[in-house]
């Protein structure tokens, strides 16, 4: 009876001191929650503040926290990103997106369209077996195309990352227009391309040639690597403008490293190497997925009656860091009417004004080479030109000279270039070296255009984000030295893929990628960026690295209306 009674007594008393732990274990909680400063969520739209970056070398690291990423979330919109849930009676398939099922409809105006309407279709991404797909990231081109008038321009796509696509277009001219979409990469081959394809170190191979005394040269491979360890290499390191990438050669058997002096590009292992990285998803590179127009069905071709679009004059001036609008012009009868900002079409007599006396220094690969040779063609005819070239390979600056109006021009390609020809070695100047040599007695007479991008697909993206930290430092200095100095980032702009390996090397999905880049580097430093995708993207002719003398001739107007703006001459 005893041992019962103290059984029950122990019993009670453990069922006691548990509740006792418990209620302090909660009043615990209740107040370490409560020290917790409240988090408040707004139900707009994510901001993502962009990170301001010091001048120092240190910021670098910062830097390469995928600064392209920032696009992405500033652009994200997660109120189209959702769908009803509908749950399937079973298992369901969803297949790469098919330009043959895909759906375009036209949302907007319905009937009606005259000049200055904003025009809005929406695509429906469908796999083969005309299943919607579900998730985002197709890479399109879409533009609204006319013969006659000779006009076009470029639609701006937001991807609402379920498999539905809202294009923006504006009517811009009266007559008829069609609309033609094209599906550049599916989904599946932006992602490879970003991932695996971007990621991957030892893409860019050379032939190294070392020679001394006139002694027959002997031959070695070289390429870049971001990391060691190595053994029996020449090291050839620029670390103030390439950072950790190092440029490596393997070490010749009859020649001193220093014996190095050209180098040509091995499109055999470049491409070897394309091969690798893409093995078992070649497909997503070849038809029916890359570069298949969609056939539209309806509401294709539109009727656009005349109405009214305000005059560019009156638009705001151009400042660096602006925002780049959703539509930023269109051709018309040769002639591209920017929508960026405003950029006047300056007289002659202007012109000449603005630019005497003045330095113009063009740093970058052979697109930029395209506005040093066709410069002196929107100034006045008849303007006596004195040059200076190169023999071939050579990388030295070229230099014009344009007599009226004692204006310099010089052009820098910049090293580690690939081409079908062997470079010299010697002479090369990186973007750093060429801003740090500029003094204060340059300030009021140079202007500066950088536009390193072609080139830069086949480097690892936190290797470009590197040099472009590196190059955004040089830049920061300069503007301690020249407080006012112009300096312009010219975009990169689409091209033409004649074969599978330029389509994995030079894609234009990366190519864009840089661009984003591009502009992140540079907000902040007081550089203009000058986007000319769209006017590239929209011109009645095809697509191509080295587009034609009148596509130059507009990029070229865009960026003398913007410097002879911001001049005080």
């Amino acid at each position: 009876m005893a041992a019962n009674f103290l059984s029950r007594r122990t019993v009670f008393g453990v069922v006691v001191g548990l509740c006792l732990a418990l209620v302090l274990i909660r009043n615990m909680l209740s107040k370490a929650i409560n020290e917790i400063p409240a988090i408040r969520v707004a139900p707009q739209k994510v901001e993502v503040q962009r990170k301001q970056l010091p001048a120092g070398g240190n910021m670098i690291e910062n830097f390469i926290l995928k600064t392209w990423d920032i696009n992405v979330f500033k652009n994200f919109d997660s109120s189209h990103t959702t769908r009803k849930n509908v749950f399937a009676s079973g298992p369901s398939s969803m297949g790469i997106t098919s330009h043959a099922k895909t759906i375009v409809q036209l949302i907007s105006p319905r009937g009606h369209i005259q000049v200055g309407d904003i025009i809005k279709y929406r695509i429906q991404a469908r796999d083969s077996e005309g299943r919607d797909r579900i998730i985002g990231g197709d890479f399109w081109y879409a533009t609204l195309n006319s013969t006659n008038p000779l006009a076009s321009t470029a639609g701006y796509v937001i991807d609402y990352n379920n498999g539905t696509y809202e294009v923006t277009l504006l009517a811009a001219w009266a007559g008829q227009a069609e609309f033609r979409l094209i599906l550049v990469h599916p989904s599946e081959a932006v992602n490879h391309l970003r991932n695996v394809v971007r990621n991957s170190e030892h893409r860019s191979f050379w032939t190294g040639y070392f020679n001394k005394n006139g002694k027959k040269s002997e031959s070695s491979a070289c390429f870049l690597r971001s990391g060691g360890p190595w053994t029996e290499m020449c090291e050839y390191p620029a670390h103030q403008a390439l950072g950790k990438t190092i440029f490596l050669c393997q070490k010749p058997k009859r020649f001193s490293c220093n014996d190095f002096n050209s180098y040509k590009t091995d499109w055999d292992k470049c491409n070897a190497r394309a091969d690798e990285l893409t093995e078992g998803k070649e497909y997503l590179f070849k038809s029916p997925y890359f570069m298949q127009p969609v056939q539209i069905k309806k509401d294709g071709t539109l009727k656009i009656e005349a109405g009214f679009l305000p005059p560019l004059e009156d638009l705001p001036r151009c400042l660096p860091d602006q925002e780049i609008p959703a539509v930023q012009g269109y051709w018309l009868n040769g002639t591209w009417h920017s929508m960026l900002c405003r950029m006047p079409d300056f007289p002659m007599d202007v012109l000449r004004k603005c630019l005497h006396g003045k330095t113009l220094l063009l740093h970058g690969d052979s697109t930029t080479r395209q506005w040093f040779e066709e410069f002196h063609k929107v100034l006045p005819a008849g303007e006596r030109i004195e040059k200076t070239t190169n023999k071939p390979g050579e990388l030295k600056p070229t230099q014009s000279l344009i007599v009226s109006t004692n204006l310099t021009i010089y052009f820098y390609f910049h090293p580690d270039r690939y081409g079908y020809v062997t470079y010299a070695s010697k002479g090369m100047e990186y973007e750093v070296d060429v801003l740090d040599k500029l003094t204060t007695l340059d300030c009021r007479r140079y202007i500066i255009v950088l536009s390193p991008w072609a080139h830069f697909t086949l480097w690892t993206r936190d290797g470009f984000i590197e040099r472009m930290a590196l190059v955004r430092n040089a830049v920061l200095r300069l503007r301690k030295r020249c407080p006012d100095i112009i300096i312009v980032i010219k975009g990169p702009h689409p091209r033409h893929f004649a074969n599978y390996f330029i389509r994995v090397n030079f894609s234009d999905f990366l190519a864009k990628e840089n661009g984003y880049i591009l502009r992140d580097a540079f907000e902040g430093t007081g550089a203009f960026y000058l986007p000319v995708w769209d006017l590239n993207l929209s011109h009645h002719s095809r697509n191509q690295l080295h587009m034609p003398k009148e596509v130059i001739a507009q990029e070229l107007k865009m960026f003398l209306g913007y410097i002879c703006d911001n001049l005080t001459y």
